[in-house]
């Protein structure tokens, strides 16, 4: 089985008259953990890029009302000595940058310590970090308008491996492990049909576990059936929860190949949901690959229902090997 993603949206966007520009963020900023557990501390240790051969990169998928999709792997990021983030938006469709913000991160040196989820917000940006200190090189991130909640982005923000310096081991095998964000939109435009199911949106976590069989060249990613809700609007629980199971497998794969961004057939998830793209949103981060992130998009119509109920599903995630 083999994965890609979904270029276009099922929802429709529309205009706005613009974005603020977000103020810079301290790195002692307020914020409230959507698990109520989280807690900012002092920083007592500078950043250290951990290789040569990385670079701090923003890898994205993400909506601008009005402007459509902001999608790539190597999207603007910096982080600074007490390893802030800040995301250097990208222009769309030859418009200017919508907006520039900075915010605190769990990587070494920062502020944020928090055992599920760390939120923050500023301006017109909630922006949601999934277990900050479980990874060392990359963030898994969450940024939603709470002006206009049609505009959100799903980023993996980190010390990107350049996969080119990399050699794929003829043998052997490795797990990674870790979280994903999940956000399910359940679509009742125009009209609810008979049988559909309640319409929503809601952001979910996930237990994840990868395998890459090095002789095969195989990657095969495990989304758990665990979904745990973060925020939601409308009525998403509606979703049987067995059914946010997801296996994305990747075949004859290698460093190289995923650095040339190849393409993959389509797939499938257990909500019916189909993706598909010419450039998988999977990369490796630290300078040995000791983490990997990736983000699924995936579109369609709602499996097992007598009438076709558009949604979507967008899986982000950030693991660790073990």
């Amino acid at each position: 089985m083999n994965t890609t993603l979904i270029n276009k949206p099922l929802f429709r966007l529309t205009n706005i008259a613009g974005l603020m520009l977000l103020t810079t963020l301290s790195a002692c900023g307020g914020g409230g953990s959507a698990s109520g557990e989280q807690a900012i501390a002092t920083p007592d240790a500078v950043v250290t890029p951990p290789a040569s051969n990385v670079t701090f990169r923003r890898m994205n998928f993400g909506f601008t009302a009005g402007k459509g999709e902001d999608t790539g792997i190597d999207q603007g990021a910096t982080i600074d000595a007490a390893a802030n983030i800040t995301f250097v938006q990208q222009t769309i469709a030859g418009q200017p940058p919508a907006s520039n913000f900075t915010f605190p991160s769990g990587l070494p040196g920062g502020s944020v310590i928090a055992s599920h989820v760390f939120s923050i917000a500023t301006a017109n940006k909630n922006i949601m970090i999934l277990t900050p200190n479980a990874n060392k090189m990359v963030q898994n991130i969450f940024v939603r308008n709470t002006d206009d909640t049609r505009q959100y982005e799903f980023a993996l923000a980190g010390y990107q491996t350049d996969l080119a310096g990399l050699t794929w081991p003829a043998s052997g095998a490795a797990t990674y492990t870790g979280k994903a964000f999940q956000k399910i939109f359940v679509d009742t435009d125009p009209v609810p049909q008979p049988g559909w199911i309640a319409g929503g949106t809601g952001l979910y976590s996930s237990d994840v576990v990868a395998k890459v069989d090095y002789a095969n060249k195989k990657i095969t990613i495990t989304v758990g059936a665990n979904p745990v809700l973060i925020e939601s609007s409308g009525a998403p629980l509606a979703i049987d929860p067995g059914k946010f199971l997801s296996t994305i497998t990747f075949t004859d794969v290698t460093y190289a190949q995923l650095n040339n961004n190849r393409s993959f057939p389509e797939e499938s998830t257990e909500l019916g949901l189909v993706g598909g793209s010419t450039l998988p949103l999977l990369r490796f981060f630290g300078s040995n690959a000791e983490e990997m992130g990736g983000i699924f998009i995936y579109g369609g119509f709602l499996k097992g229902l007598g009438s076709y109920q558009r949604a979507n599903q967008m899986i982000s995630f950030a693991l660790r090997k073990q």
